[in-house]
This record gives C-alpha cells, structure tokens and sequence, in this order.
C-alpha cells in the first residue's frame, strides 16, 4: 500500500495529464519578422513540383543524400551496410536501396552516420593533398564537404522533428513505409493510403519545408538582413566569372522583391499590434 493510501485511506488520484508544450508558431513567425535570409541556388532539372505529402517529401530527402554521398565517394556497400546493417538481405545495387529505402528514425540516424564518415575522409584527404600541407588552400573545405556538412545537419533538424511526433500518429506509421507501399504501387488495386492530414506543427512543417526546398544544391548567393540594419552577403567565385555574373542580377531582384514583402509583412504586425493594443485599452476603460 502507497504512502498515499496509509495516510487517507484511498488510492492516489491518478495524475494530471500534462499538456503538450504550445507550439512556437508565434514566436518563429516574430524572430522570421527580425531577419531576413535569400539563398541563391544552382539546381539541375527543377520541376517546380510543390511539397508532396510529408512522408514521400521526407524520403525524398533521404533517396537525394543517399545519391549524393554515392556520388561523393561513397560505396554501394557501404552505403546499404550503414542503412540495413541488420537487415539479412541487404540490398546491393542503388536501385534496390532505394525500393527498400524507408524514412525511418533509424535510416535518419544512418545517414547522418555516413555523411560524418565520409565528411571526416575528404577533409583528411583535403588536409594531406600533396604540396598543400599547411597552406591556405589546404583549410578550405569543397564544395563536396560543405554540401555533405550540410547533409548532416539536416539530419539533425529531420530526426528532432520525427522524436516530436505522436506515436500513435498517422505520420509515424507511415515513415515504416517505402515509396511503392507509400504510393500504392504495390497493393493490387487497392485503394491508396490517405496521406494526411498529420499532427505536426506549423513550426515543425516550416523547418521540413526548408530542408526539402534546399537539397543538396550548391548555393551560390546569400544574403541576410536584420532588422538592426546589418547586412550580410556571401558569393560563391562562381559568380565573379563573366559566364555566371548574370546571377547576381537575379539574386538583386531577388533580394529587393524579399525586401518589399518584408517590409509588408512588418507593417501589417505593426499594424495587428496597434489594433489589439486600442481594443485592449478600450475594454478596460469600461
């Protein structure tokens, strides 16, 4: 018998749930309002497709970095080692890691081990190039390791995201899947999966959005403005070339076109707050 029971006779009342933290929506969209950022990205092959539902957008990520860190380097073997190392038929061609290929918590945690091993051999590889022991160029990480760098990152963003979600949720059950289970293609006729609505948060959502909008393409301009004034613009030498300086153009209009929507957007918060600050005077005036 509890402590609980001896003293009053009766079983301790069973806890209060504890509700969920509230999401940060509100304050995401304020710190969003105080800077500004505008990448300028290389891409092959654009689509212009939208986000497609959250489990196919998160095995998109996951079948891009598995191609990237082929092309990097990376084994078949070792790539399909890191992925299904308990799996007794473990794929051996690209094609058939991608059909098994699922965007689980596990096959998250096993590329972002791949890339931090494949990052660590290029920059030792980098650092004991020939002739190149101790000069400047030698700390300069490639293209390959930024990309790859990044990689790993949104890896980080990625599994924070999926230890965030209800376990019994539609979403979870649905990362088991793989492309063919998640489209139908594999259910004779059957009707498809309902993919969605899921319970994920709108700052969550936003965080995803951005790591599938990116990829891995290099950026080759980037601009970032606070609204202390201070301003922040990275080029890549791409664009010091006369065959590419043409991009800056098309990141200025880029920049002035995120400026104005910007400055709309600070207005109409200032605005919002004015509203709410008289209607809050006015009633307790009454």
């Amino acid at each position: 018998m509890g402590l609980w029971a001896r003293l009053f006779g009766r079983a301790a009342p069973p806890p209060e749930p504890v509700a969920p933290p509230p999401d940060s929506t509100g304050k995401l969209i304020g710190q969003s309002l105080l800077r500004l950022e505008i990448n300028t990205i290389l891409k092959s092959n654009m689509t212009g497709e939208p986000m497609p539902p959250l489990p196919i957008a998160l095995l998109d990520i996951a079948e891009e970095y598995c191609s990237k860190l082929e092309s990097f380097g990376l084994s078949q073997v070792e790539l399909a080692r890191g992925l299904f190392a308990e799996d007794p038929d473990t794929p051996r061609s690209s094609l058939e890691i991608r059909e098994q290929l699922s965007p689980t918590f596990d096959r998250f945690i096993a590329i972002r081990g791949l890339a931090r091993t494949l990052l660590q051999r290029k920059e030792q590889a980098r650092l004991a190039s020939p002739g190149r022991e101790g000069t400047i160029a030698a700390t300069l990480p490639s293209v390959d390791e930024v990309t790859t760098s990044r990689m790993v990152q949104n890896c980080e963003i990625i599994l924070d995201i999926i230890k965030r979600l209800p376990r019994d949720g539609l979403l979870w059950g649905h990362l088991r899947l793989t492309r063919a289970q998640l489209q139908g293609d594999d259910r004779g006729g059957a009707s498809p999966l309902r993919l969605g609505p899921y319970d994920i948060s709108p700052t969550q959502l936003m965080r995803l959005r951005k790591v599938w909008d990116v990829g891995t393409e290099e950026i080759v301009a980037q601009t970032s403005i606070s609204l202390s004034g201070d301003v922040l613009m990275r080029v890549s030498p791409l664009l010091m070339t006369p065959e590419y300086r043409g991009l800056l153009d098309i990141h200025r209009d880029a920049v002035s076109m995120s400026t104005g929507y910007w400055r709309d957007l600070m207005n109409a918060a200032v605005t919002l707050a004015t509203v709410a600050a008289g209607a809050l005077l006015g009633s307790s005036k009454r």
